[in-house]
């Protein structure tokens, strides 16, 4: 057989019948990043790939360079997984080429709200009702910006002061009843 380019590969990887089970947002996030940082080295054989630890090594860098860390460390990470996926169906592909790769180290966001009354008289003043709301209930539920957006009317319990999370971040066997304030009650039922 001829051999198998990083397309095919990628496509293989995203593919509904691929092993693992991924995310929506993350099997989004494939293409997108694939066409944004892999294009130029999509039609390449993989076992020039493989073969070539020192190009591999250097696109992290160029991609930091153009992007920054975290889209260089998201797309070698996803170079590794199509690597991996590849090298299970065609076992004669050298060792993944990323291994030669050093990740850039990601610094976390340490944005802390330091004034809330400045704070709270900004969000309240927005125009915009649900921008506002959406913003208090972060606010007040520390709920990830991921997990609130896919909260639904069903999912919320008011004579039981509470709002189910079936599909946390690490996937629905995290999923979990988020207590609510009096205060977060009035602004879901609002």
């Amino acid at each position: 057989p001829p051999p198998a380019a990083l397309r095919v590969a990628l496509e293989g990887l995203w593919h509904p019948r691929a092993r693992k089970a991924r995310r929506p947002s993350t099997t989004k996030g494939y293409p997108r990043r694939s066409r944004r940082y892999l294009t130029a080295g999509a039609t390449r054989p993989l076992k020039g790939l493989g073969d070539d630890t020192v190009g591999v090594d250097d696109l992290p860098r160029r991609i930091t360079k153009k992007t920054g860390p975290v889209a260089a460390n998201q797309t070698m990470r996803l170079l590794r997984a199509v690597y991996n996926y590849a090298r299970r169906k065609q076992r004669d592909l050298p060792p993944n080429p990323v291994e030669a790769v050093a990740f850039n180290h990601e610094h976390k966001r340490t944005e802390v709200i330091t004034d809330w009354p400045a704070w709270h008289e900004q969000v309240t003043g927005l125009r915009n009702p649900i921008t506002r709301d959406w913003y208090l209930f972060l606010a007040f539920t520390g709920m990830r910006k991921g997990a609130a957006s896919e909260a639904r009317v069903e999912h919320f319990d008011a004579k039981a002061w509470f709002l189910h999370v079936p599909d946390p971040k690490g996937g629905p066997k995290r999923a979990f009843d988020l207590p609510l304030s009096g205060y977060l009650i009035k602004l879901l039922e609002d």
